[in-house]
Formats: C-alpha cells, structure tokens, sequence
C-alpha cells in the first residue's frame, strides 16, 4: 500500500522528469540542479520528504540521477544500497505508518538516465 508521502515525491519525481527533459532538449545539457527548473518549467522546487530540502539532481559524465537523501539523511550521491532506496523496488515499510519516511540505510534513487542515454 502507498503511503501519502510517498506518493507525494513519485509525483514530484515524475514531474522533475518531465522538466529536466524539456530543459534538456532546450539547452542540450541536463540540468544541475531542481532549483533551474524553477519557474520556467515547475512552479515550485519539490522538496525532499526526508529532510524538507530540495529533491537532488546530480550530473557525472552525462549520467543524471535523481535522488532523495533517504531516510539516514546523509547525501550518499545518489548511491543506493543492494536492494533498496530506489524508488521502484521500495515499498511501504520504507515509510511509518503515519506516512512518514523512516529510516532506510540508502539515497532514494527517483531516476538515473546511465551514461549516454539522453532520453
């Protein structure tokens, strides 16, 4: 079952998305930040359920990855550990019961685009 919150940030995700390849296909370069999307292509900067901060974009060598800190509130770059903190495998134990993210031991990858792949 979806909590809330986590819905919340799959929609905010979504429309980052949507955004960075707009801004992308205009600028020919990804975006370096959510906040460059701001107000041009979203009306708001979608914050970080975790922390309350803006959702985190990162670019290396052309790859974009789109990120919460995650639950231990520590910017890990996007990294996620085996198994969970990606937004397609975690699940509702990722979040209290409130609807509240709780802990996990990883970033919350919303997106990565690898290396090359502009889509």
């Amino acid at each position: 079952m979806l909590t809330i919150q986590r819905g919340r940030t799959m929609r905010d995700g979504a429309l980052v998305r949507i955004a960075a390849k707009l801004y992308k296909r205009r600028s020919g370069a990804w975006p370096t930040s959510v906040e460059v999307l701001v107000p041009g292509l979203l009306p708001m900067v979608p914050r970080d359920p975790w922390e309350g901060a803006a959702l985190r974009l990162r670019v290396i060598a052309g790859a974009l990855t789109l990120y919460s800190v995650g639950g231990d509130k520590e910017d890990d770059g996007g990294a996620v550990a085996a198994g969970r903190g990606d937004a397609e495998t975690s699940t509702a134990a990722d979040f209290s019961k409130a609807g509240s993210p709780v802990s996990v031991p990883s970033d919350w990858v919303l997106w990565r685009v690898p290396q090359g792949d502009g889509r």
